[in-house]
């Protein structure tokens, strides 16, 4: 008996305070929204970094008077070093193959013969993407006998080191603000909800029930607006973020639960302070 009667008075709560029930569900949803965009922002911004700090590669230029096997040998020092991740041999013909595609000039059209030296591209692992750490790689490489040259967008990794820090920063500030700013969107809507039916719960005290009892459908009640209005928003992200990339997709759908549990603590909230 006492279960049916918890479970009708808290659908009927839906019913009666139609309005507080979807101001309230909207609240919990439109909260989210705003975490959902800083949670977004995040992880677009994080990817572009790391995609950036992925393309950067160094080019170790050897010197013209090397044999096959001399330059062998090079690429087992360098595959040696601690950070490098790959290696590359790219001969005298590849680069200039590589250069008259990309200029669209005919290097023989002017010179007797080819110019370009033959390289090893490097690959860094991604924890020495780092400008200090590539500075080490690059200075290792540039050490060994036979490389002439090591080039390396350097001063890309020095501005993502040294800016980085700040829009994290940032970031972290912004959704700190985010978030109170919900706690007190939210906190409000559930004084104005609880105010609105503080009539209901004197009159239940009047004729004899314990507080157990009034608790229970307003306890129901509460879970169910605040697993709704996570609901709505898992919905909202699942249908505007359907993406190919599994990363994405295993991003949303952490993103959906978790709003529907944040929805669900959220309407265990509204009734603590009703209980309260």
């Amino acid at each position: 008996m006492s279960v049916w009667y918890t479970v009708r008075e808290s659908l009927e709560g839906f019913r009666r305070a139609r309005m507080a029930a979807a101001i309230t569900t909207f609240t919990v949803a439109f909260a989210l929204v705003l975490m959902a965009l800083v949670y977004i922002v995040a992880s677009n911004l994080g990817r572009v970094v790391l995609n950036l700090r992925a393309r950067v590669q160094m080019e170790a230029f050897l010197d013209p008077s090397l044999t096959d096997q001399e330059a062998q040998k090079i690429e087992d020092q360098i595959r040696a070093i601690a950070g490098v991740a790959g290696v590359e041999f790219v001969s005298k013909e590849k680069a200039l193959l590589e250069f008259e595609r990309e200029f669209g000039e005919d290097v023989f059209s002017v010179l007797d013969e080819n110019p370009l030296p033959a390289s090893f591209r490097i690959r860094l692992k991604p924890e020495f993407r780092r400008s200090q750490l590539a500075k080490q790689v690059a200075d290792a490489v540039g050490k060994i006998d036979g490389v002439d040259e090591v080039v390396y967008r350097g001063d890309i990794l020095a501005l993502l080191d040294r800016y980085m820090g700040y829009v994290l920063l940032g970031g972290a500030i912004f959704g700190v603000l985010i978030g109170l700013g919900s706690v007190l969107l939210i906190s409000n809507t559930i004084r104005l909800a609880i105010l609105s039916r503080a009539n209901v719960i004197e009159i239940m005290k009047l004729v004899g029930a314990t507080n157990g009892f009034i608790r229970r459908p307003f306890l129901l009640e509460g879970m169910l607006q605040g697993l709704l209005g996570g609901f709505v928003d898992a919905v909202r992200s699942g249908a505007g973020g359907q993406s190919r990339d599994p990363e994405s997709h295993r991003g949303g759908s952490a993103f959906v639960f978790w709003s529907c549990g944040s929805g669900l603590a959220t309407g265990l909230a509204r009734q603590c302070r009703c209980s309260s």
